[in-house]
């Protein structure tokens, strides 16, 4: 199996299926290396998709949300804080 992270980079990582009540798989291989250079760590939430029938080889990464803190907006003309405001926006790694 092949997986193609979000930065284009192609991995080999053999899939295993587990025919157990809750068919779980497993990637093995490329994995750890994947983890290590994406920062992934245990409990992050990873999704992947496919662009072919369900017979393709090839597992594609999606991009992970990114939280971007700004700082130092002072606030509006209208408002009635005397204080600087913090906003937080969600966006997503474009390759």
């Amino acid at each position: 199996m092949t997986v193609v992270d979000y930065l284009g980079y192609s991995w080999k990582c053999p899939l295993k299926l587990h025919l157990t009540a809750d068919m779980t798989c497993s990637l093995s291989g490329d994995w750890r290396k994947i983890c290590k250079a994406r920062k992934l760590k245990i409990g992050d939430t990873i999704k992947f998709g496919v662009t072919q029938q369900c017979n393709s080889t090839v597992l594609y990464m999606s991009p992970p949300p990114m939280m971007v803190l700004r700082t130092n907006l002072p606030p509006s003309k209208d408002s009635t804080l005397s204080r600087h405001v913090f906003t937080v926006e969600k966006f997503f790694w474009m390759n």
